[in-house]
């Protein structure tokens, strides 16, 4: 399985090193803007919420934190977060790892992407999602299985988990569920509602439940189409890439 570029790791893994007492100093000299007090002021949030209840308690400011905060957060708590991308509150992110100020090391994201309003990453296992990758509103991402105190656990319903690799180009439709163990393929696209139980070849227009394939994009077409900047309502606009010699 091919991971994100060594080099797109590289940035992603820079996370913001001022100390929030310096950005204070700043703040109150009239040094800093005012994105960056708020930023100071969740930064300090996530502090407290991480304090006292660990990785989980992270999803309190995560619910409320403006778009251009949450990049910076998830890298300063160890997720791998390429250039140009966006999260939208609010965010939740389950089964974060205990390892202290490293709550969000399994997430792996390229650069230019976009993801929708009330998203739910489950870190069990690791999620790398590649370049120019779309995530509509209310998708939910789950790497594991487990059937808790149900009798069923184990015997019937055997306790797992798996990665979720979502390939560069490709588009998740609004109310998405994307089951452990699954790839999306290159530049596919995956219908809102539809329950992924499977991996998605490249080129793909999946729908239903379970998600199904209805069409095959011609694999020159698909390949050729890349994500242009965010529109104003939140997802990408598409061109058409130019002839190479």
């Amino acid at each position: 399985m091919i991971w994100l570029s060594a080099e797109t790791q590289r940035r992603g893994e820079r996370a913001e090193n001022c100390v929030p007492t310096e950005l204070l100093k700043q703040v109150i000299s009239g040094k800093r803007t005012d994105l960056q007090l708020l930023y100071l002021f969740f930064r300090l949030w996530a502090r407290v919420s991480a304090a006292i209840y660990g990785g989980e308690g992270m999803n309190i400011p995560l619910m409320f934190m403006p778009t251009q905060v949450i990049a910076p957060t998830l890298r300063a708590y160890g997720a791998t977060i390429g250039q140009r991308v966006r999260f939208r509150s609010p965010l939740v992110i389950h089964n974060s790892d205990s390892e202290r100020r490293r709550y969000y090391k399994q997430l792996e994201v390229g650069d230019d992407c976009y993801f929708g309003r009330e998203l739910f990453l489950d870190l069990q296992d690791r999620i790398v999602v590649e370049d120019h990758v779309t995530v509509s509103h209310r998708v939910m991402i789950l790497t594991h299985t487990d059937a808790g105190t149900s009798p069923l656990k184990d015997e019937t319903i055997p306790t797992s988990n798996a990665p979720v690799m979502i390939r560069s180009g490709a588009y998740i439709g609004a109310n998405v569920t994307i089951l452990q163990g699954v790839e999306i393929g290159r530049s596919s696209i995956v219908g809102a509602g539809a329950v992924v139980t499977r991996s998605v070849p490249p080129g793909s227009v999946v729908v239903g439940v379970p998600a199904r394939i209805i069409k095959s994009l011609r694999e020159s077409s698909a390949r050729n189409i890349i994500p242009n900047e965010p529109t104003e309502n939140g997802g990408y606009s598409v061109r058409k890439a130019e002839a190479r010699e």
